[in-house]
């Protein structure tokens, strides 16, 4: 069993309506393992640290507090998010407790 957050509902926006073709990334942090469904995946990269910026005012979007750092990729500008601060406070409920 998978605890699976919905990264839009996370971050402040409209809840994503999950479908059979949503992904789901997989993520471990602090030994936890998640899933994250999201709307899409377009491609998956290696940032080189050096190249990761400190985030400004990405306050417009609400998510500045789950940034790790902003990083240039060709004519693109990424947001690399902070995983630990974005599983704080997420309860894990074990599945097998409500039975």
């Amino acid at each position: 069993v998978l605890p699976v957050i919905d990264l839009a509902a996370r971050l402040g926006w409209a809840a994503t309506d999950a479908t059979p073709r949503n992904p789901i990334v997989v993520i471990k942090d602090q030994g936890q393992v998640q899933g994250l469904i999201v709307h899409d995946v377009a491609d998956i990269v290696s940032i080189p640290a050096e190249t990761l910026q400190k985030p400004d005012a990405a306050g417009d979007l609400g998510i500045s507090e789950y940034l790790h750092g902003i990083a240039p990729l060709g004519d693109d500008l990424l947001m690399v998010l902070d995983l630990s601060r974005l599983m704080i406070d997420q309860p894990i409920e074990d599945p097998l407790a409500q039975e």
